[in-house]
């Protein structure tokens, strides 16, 4: 009996990646290890693309959540999940402590559902999930995992704005549809519908919403304009995306949104704990090497203050009545030396 393509594409990585191994031990230069690795070894689970059409194609595999998920077999989120079994775990791990501490998980809104990788998580932690995906595509997908694993999830084929109507989604093939968005980088687009998130709560959800997850590649400023009457009237708590300002020009700070919608929120981040500034020199990059092993089992980042100049893989926004849930957050997360 044959191995499904999963276990064949897992244990296929795992010997290219001891015979990689095997080879960087006769290669002298760190420089060159260090590409070899880089180079071989991260994509291996994407076959490479001979044509648009292959960006389409589709397979099945197990998550750690016991999930069977079709994911997309060109895309760097399906190549995280057939390595670990789930992509974004040093996220998703911190997001677990947070829904443990919440007193009330009514509804979530997934902005960016993509496949439905967080909506497994969201259909555990709360009574009701609204995914929203604009890209035809990636909402189909995604609807065959909600049906599939009996998720307590809605999709919805629309984006999120600051305004009604239609927009153009960029798609960059070469780098899975994770990257797709509604901020001008690339040449290949779509038209798809987008509403205000205000007008989609208003019309949809009949219950508080608790939880607001963005990840929409840059354009999370105008998604946080068209919500700030829900984010006003329910205080939510918010997960978003942050790369170091890269939100669409500046327009966190033209649109003074920190100040005007977040003005009372606490602010949180999540950082990675193995970055060269953290630990420089000879034994830095022994304890860099620790906490890379760490973030297996999803140790990877560590809760702090937000800085607004410094680059972070997600923020957590945090309203003033959920404020007892901070400490116990930090502390479970906490930067702890090595």
């Amino acid at each position: 009996m044959s191995l499904p393509p999963y276990w064949r594409r897992r244990i296929s990585y795992r010997i290219k990646r001891f015979l990689v191994n095997l080879i960087c031990v006769f290669v002298p230069s760190k420089k060159y290890r260090r590409l070899i690795r880089h180079y071989v070894l991260p994509n291996y689970f994407m076959p490479p693309l001979t044509h648009v059409k292959d960006i389409y194609k589709t397979c099945r595999c197990k998550t750690k959540f016991g999930d069977t998920l079709e994911v997309f077999e060109n895309d760097p989120i399906s190549n995280s999940i057939f390595k670990a079994g789930i992509f974004a775990l040093d996220e998703l791990t911190i997001l677990v402590s947070l829904f443990s501490l919440m007193p009330s998980r009514r509804v979530a809104l997934d902005i960016g559902g993509n496949i439905g990788n967080h909506c497994s998580l969201f259909s555990r932690c709360f009574q009701e999930t609204h995914a929203i995906e604009p890209h035809l595509e990636v909402f189909q997908v995604l609807s065959g995992n909600i049906e599939r694993n009996i998720w307590k999830v809605k999709a919805w084929n629309i984006g999120f704005s600051d305004q009604d109507g239609l927009m153009k989604l960029f798609i960059v093939e070469n780098d899975g549809f994770g990257t797709a968005s509604l901020v001008n980088h690339t040449d290949r687009t779509v038209d798809v519908v987008v509403t205000t998130g205000d007008a989609f709560v208003c019309k949809n959800i009949s219950e508080p919403v608790d939880f607001i997850k963005i990840d929409v590649e840059s354009h999370e400023g105008p998604v946080i304009k068209g919500l700030a009457a829900t984010i006003a009237e329910f205080q939510p708590i918010i997960s978003m995306e942050w790369h170091n300002q890269a939100d669409e020009e500046g327009y966190f700070q033209k649109n003074n949104l920190f100040t005007e919608v977040f003005g009372e929120y606490h602010r949180l981040a999540m950082y990675s704990r193995w970055t060269r500034d953290l630990w420089p020199g000879v034994l830095g990059k022994v304890r860099r090497r620790i906490n890379k092993i760490r973030a297996k089992w999803g140790h990877g980042y560590y809760v702090s203050a937000f800085d607004f100049n410094k680059d972070s893989e997600a923020v957590i926004l945090v309203p003033p009545k959920h404020k007892a849930l901070i400490a116990p957050l930090q502390a479970a997360h906490s930067f702890v030396a090595i």
